[in-house]
């Protein structure tokens, strides 16, 4: 199981300032970032959230072909800096269908992993309320690979992460992010045996 489980694992976040700048942009790095993230014991939120936000309509699902699976959707906790400004955010990813051949990557300890994400950003400035500032929703793509076999939950992972929408303050945004380091916790606990994974990005509106 607990194999099966990572071959299922892997979904989402952290930055490269690799920003997608148009004319007239005004853009901001993401810096500073630290993420972990672990699985959920169901897909009900992300299901919800794509509901109602009516974004990934043409995306396939892991936990539709694969209904009541374990870990195919994830929660994630992301501390940072937005310009100057420090923020907190909350991930939710699930899991994607790819057509990618895994034969090559599992040959050296590896897998290709896709998922869509939503990150809910709040500021986060010491003394004041926090307030949330919206959403940015994701694609996602990641290299995982296991570097001690003894530890399954704890692979070692580049992300790369393109926005395709935005509300409230990142409407009309677009954002490139990466992540790159042990970014799952297993527990679900602040204190894990890894550190966290780091995060940075370019947003521009």
């Amino acid at each position: 199981m607990k194999t099966f489980q990572f071959l299922v694992a892997g979904g989402l976040l952290a930055f490269s300032s690799v920003g997608i700048a148009g004319g007239g942009s005004r853009c901001e790095a993401l810096t500073d970032g630290l993420l972990k993230i672990w699985p959920l014991a169901t897909c009900d939120e992300f299901k919800q959230i794509k509901r109602v936000e009516r974004i990934f309509e043409d995306t396939d699902f892991l936990y539709e072909a694969y209904p009541g699976a374990p870990s195919l959707c994830f929660e994630g906790q992301l501390t940072g800096k937005l310009g100057t400004l420090p923020i907190t955010a909350r991930a939710l990813s699930a899991l994607t269908a790819n057509g990618f051949d895994q034969t090559v990557a599992a040959a050296r300890g590896s897998q290709v992993i896709t998922a869509a994400s939503v990150v809910t950003v709040s500021s986060a400035q010491p003394g004041k309320k926090v307030k949330e500032l919206g959403s940015l929703f994701f694609r996602d793509t990641a290299v995982a690979f296991v570097v001690n076999p003894a530890e399954p939950f704890q692979p070692y992972v580049y992300e790369q992460l393109i926005s395709v929408s935005g509300s409230k303050q990142f409407a009309g945004s677009s954002a490139s992010l990466q992540i790159e380091g042990y970014e799952f916790a297993s527990p679900p606990e602040p204190a894990t045996q890894t550190p966290p994974a780091k995060v940075v990005g370019t947003i521009c509106q």
